[in-house]
Formats: structure tokens, C-alpha cells, sequence
């Protein structure tokens, strides 16, 4: 296992241009801005394959990047404006000034995502420079959003034109979205000189992805830029690193699409977990003698205590002994006034949809799938291989997430029972509520698998219900590609 932190995107210039999606996404730029782009970027989609809901948390994950990807061709623009178009023509041309860049974070479309990492970049790029950019010849106010300098410099950014082609299924559990937020920052890195630490650029994109109103742990940046080929990659959060995994050489997984499209940033049940993991840190804490307030995450929490994640659930389980609590029973406990509670501890989105939390719940699930990555991880790392116990913690983690932090939804649960009558062993991936199920399998023994669904699953949906997409798109085997590159073409 090594560590993949240190590395820098790779840049290459292109030298094959006959695939045809390669192929198909330059002529869609030419005949879009009548000129040829200056180079591609490439980022994956991932998967994870254990450690749901926990990143956010401050705990380790395990995911791996797909070889379905998001490529944009990009070539700086003269005249102080963004121009973003997409091969597939569902989704709308968009363009606006470097001057107002807007992001809605109500029902954000595809173009918001790529305007996070504009504005990512753009900020990085102030933050160089005392708080300030030159920007078409205007001074850009930047914010400092806790990134670190990176080293000083300064550019002035006169538009830029972006052309999209995608293959990682939209609202999937795949990380569509942050795959776009991603990039469109590297594009804007290699644009503005930006450092292209693979470390430092999956941080900046997580920190971007917050435009949109997305509480990103940082896990689906991280695997799209610190992923490598045939590995799954560990992933530490503060600070940020990858350490890559070997994954049992008999194993392949399969990805199959619920036909439940999930888009977090328009659904707030994401950010309601983010919260209740908060709250239950700060009861634990309080009750631990601890300063509840400087605890915001489960991570922090079993630190400041120094106990293991086994003493974290006996701990979690013994003091947070109600199935649902409520604002004031929160209140009462923690020793503050509603008023406090609903202004520092609340979000303005889920201030009007938060009255009862399932702390206890919430809790058990963080610290039991902690406890299941390291157990998995290691289970990789011996020499046993043993495909049954890996397959053993993906079920325990799905049933975890479908009964105690409720975010599966009745296709997943199905799909996931469709595959004990082979054998296999599967679980929701991405953030839930729909999206896809990823399941690992003995090599040889994904194809019986993938029958099965097409069969017992995808057969009682009418084509129109495949989301735009063929039914290989929608199931799939897939093993581990590298994380995000560029490549040059003139």
C-alpha cells in the first residue's frame, strides 16, 4: 500500500484522437465556438464501497474511481465571459460574465456544479494575492475559505470556454455532480497556473462544491483526483490523504442503477444527517464532561476521549438512550435556549424542516461503519481474501443504512435482496434515498448477477423509464481507473 498524496494531475498531450467520444466532444467545441479547444480534462465518477454517510463525519472511507467520467474540452475565451455547452443537448447552453457568476443552490442545474469550481479557482486565485485578483482587467474580492497559499502569483482571467461529455449516470450515488465541480476546477487550474497537487485540488473542490449548498465531506473529490488503477484507495480526512488498498484479485463489482434518481443538494435530507451526527457528538460530549461547542463531528469526538470505535458504540449506545429526540429535549440537555439552538446549531435550510432527531440512530450507524472500513481495509490487506467476509460487512453496512440512518429507498433494498439468491453480497452507495447499489462478486460470477437484475429488476420497467439510458449503461462491471487527467491538444 502507498501513499497517493504527494502527486501531481498528469499532463499529457494528446495523441489519439480517434475515439469516438474523444472525437465527438472537439467537433461538438469547433462547431460550438468555431475554433479548436486547447486541451481535454478528464475526472471519474467513483464508487464507494464502504464507509457511507461517515466522511463528513471525519472518518476514513474506501471508494474507487470509475472509468465512466465526466471530459470537458476547454480553451481560454478574450472576451470576459463563461461559455459552457454540453454534447448531450438535454442539457441547456449556458453562459455568463466573469463578473457575475451566480450559483442557485435551490434546484441547481448542471451548469451550477461547473460554476462551483469557476469560482473555486477564481478564489484560490485571490487568495494569492492578499484577498484580491485581477480579473479582466477588474480587482476581484476573493474569500478565504480556509485554503491554504499554495504559493504566490497572479493572472488575469479573461473568460473561458468549456464543452461537457458525460458518462457517470446524473443523481446516481455516483458523484456526477462533484465530478463537474471537480472538473471545472482543474480546467480553471491548468487555465490560471493553479499548484495541480492532486491533494491540494481534491481539497479546493470540496471547499467549491459548498457553493451549492452541499455539506461535501470531501471523499468524492478525493477519490477523483488521488484514484489509481486497480486499487481502491483509503481515505484519511484532516488532514487529507490516500493510501491505495489491493483489492482481492478474484473480486469485480457491479454497479446497477436503482432507476431512483437522488439529487442531494435539491433534497435536504442529506444535510439533516449532517446535523444530527453534530448533535449527537455535542450530547456525548456534554456528558463526557467535554466543551460540547469545540465538538462538531463523531471524529472529534472519539479523539478528545481517546477511546476505540468498539468503546465509541458501547459509549454512543448507553448515552444516547432515546429513539427520537426532540428541539427541547436537545435544549435541555446541552443547557441553551431555543433560541441558540435554532440560530447556532441549525442550518437556515433546515430550520423550518428539523423538530425530531434520531440521534442514537445516527449515531450507531457512524461509528459501527467506522469500525466496518477498517475491517474491510484489513480484510484486503491479509493474505485470505476472504470475498465471504467483504461481502459479509457491505450486507451489515446496507442493513445499517437502511434501518438506522434511513436513506435507502424500497428499489435499493429490493435489488440488494435480489442478490442473495447468487450469492452476492451488495449495498446502496452514494448518499441514498435512490441512485445505485454497487456489489462485489467472484470474477466469473458478475455476469449471473447482472442477468438476474435485467431479469428479476430492470424487466418490470417500461424503456422509458431508463432515464435516457441503455440497460448496460444502467448495470455494469466495473474494477478500479485512475484519478483525473489532462491531456493537450494543441
Amino acid at each position: 500500500m502507498t501513499s497517493d498524496s504527494s502527486r501531481t494531475v498528469n499532463v499529457n498531450h494528446l495523441e489519439d484522437v480517434s475515439d469516438p467520444r474523444i472525437l465527438n466532444l472537439i467537433q461538438h467545441f469547433e462547431k460550438k465556438y468555431q475554433e479548436k479547444p486547447s486541451y481535454l480534462v478528464r475526472v471519474p465518477g467513483r464508487v464507494n464501497l464502504i464507509g457511507e454517510h461517515i466522511d463528513y463525519c471525519g472518518y476514513a472511507v474506501l471508494p474507487m474511481a470509475l472509468s465512466q467520467d465526466i471530459m470537458l474540452a476547454c480553451k481560454v475565451s478574450t472576451d470576459n465571459n463563461i461559455y459552457l455547452s454540453n454534447v448531450d443537448n438535454k442539457y441547456e447552453y449556458h453562459y455568463c460574465s466573469v463578473n457575475d457568476i451566480r450559483i442557485s443552490n435551490e434546484r441547481p442545474l448542471w451548469y451550477d456544479y461547473v460554476l462551483c469550481g469557476v469560482k473555486g479557482a477564481l478564489d484560490e486565485v485571490a487568495s494569492k494575492t492578499n484577498g484580491t485578483a485581477t480579473i479582466n482587467g477588474h480587482t476581484q474580492n476573493g474569500d478565504d475559505n480556509g485554503v491554504q497559499n499554495h504559493g504566490d502569483f497572479t493572472s488575469a482571467f479573461t473568460g473561458i470556454k468549456l464543452a461537457f461529455s458525460g458518462t457517470v449516470p446524473p443523481a446516481a450515488g455516483l458523484s456526477s455532480s462533484s465530478a463537474l465541480v471537480s472538473a471545472s476546477l482543474l480546467a480553471m487550474a491548468y487555465t490560471l497556473k493553479i499548484d495541480l497537487n492532486r491533494q491540494k485540488l481534491a481539497t479546493l473542490s470540496a471547499i467549491s462544491e459548498r457553493y451549492i449548498g452541499t455539506l461535501s465531506g470531501g471523499m468524492d473529490q478525493a477519490i477523483a483526483f488521488l484514484g489509481q488503477k486497480g486499487c481502491a484507495s483509503y481515505i484519511q480526512f484532516n488532514p487529507l490523504s490516500a493510501t491505495s488498498v489491493q483489492l482481492p484479485k478474484d473480486a469485480i463489482f457491479v454497479i446497477a442503477h436503482s432507476l431512483q434518481e437522488a439529487n442531494k443538494a435539491a433534497n435536504q435530507n442529506y444535510n439533516i444527517r449532517v446535523i444530527e451526527c453534530q448533535l449527537a457528538s455535542k450530547i456525548i460530549a456534554k456528558n463526557q464532561n467535554l466543551n460540547w461547542k469545540d465538538i462538531q463531528t463523531p471524529k472529534q469526538l472519539q479523539d478528545a476521549l481517546k477511546l476505540d470505535l468498539p468503546e465509541m458504540i458501547s459509549l454512543c449506545d448507553r448515552v444516547l438512550d432515546q429513539d427520537v429526540y426532540s428541539r427541547k429535549d436537545i435544549c435541555e440537555i446541552l443547557e441553551i435556549s431555543q433560541k441558540y439552538f435554532v440560530e447556532s446549531l441549525l442550518t437556515p435550510k433546515v430550520r423550518t424542516l428539523l423538530f425530531e432527531f434520531k440521534l442514537r440512530q445516527r449515531g450507531l450507524h457512524v461509528f459501527n461503519e467506522a469500525y466496518r472500513v477498517l475491517k474491510f481495509r484489513e480484510l484486503c490487506s491479509s493474505s485470505k481474501n476472504d470475498l465471504e467476509a467483504l461481502g459479509q460487512l457491505m450486507k451489515e453496512s446496507h442493513d445499517s443504512l437502511s434501518n438506522l440512518y434511513e436513506c435507502s429507498h424500497e428499489s435499493l433494498d429490493k435489488m440488494v435482496e435480489l442478490g442473495k439468491s447468487v450469492n452476492v453480497r451488495s449495498r446502496l452507495t452514494g448518499a441514498g434515498w435512490g441512485g445505485c447499489i454497487v456489489a462485489l462478486c467472484q470474477k466469473g460470477r458478475e455476469k449471473v448477477y447482472i442477468e438476474v437484475l435485467k431479469h428479476e429488476y430492470y424487466s418490470k420497467f417500461e424503456k422509458k423509464q431508463f432515464l435516457g439510458k441503455s440497460i448496460d449503461e444502467l448495470v455494469f462491471s466495473t474494477q478500479p481507473q485512475n484519478g483525473a487527467e489532462i491531456f493537450v491538444v494543441e
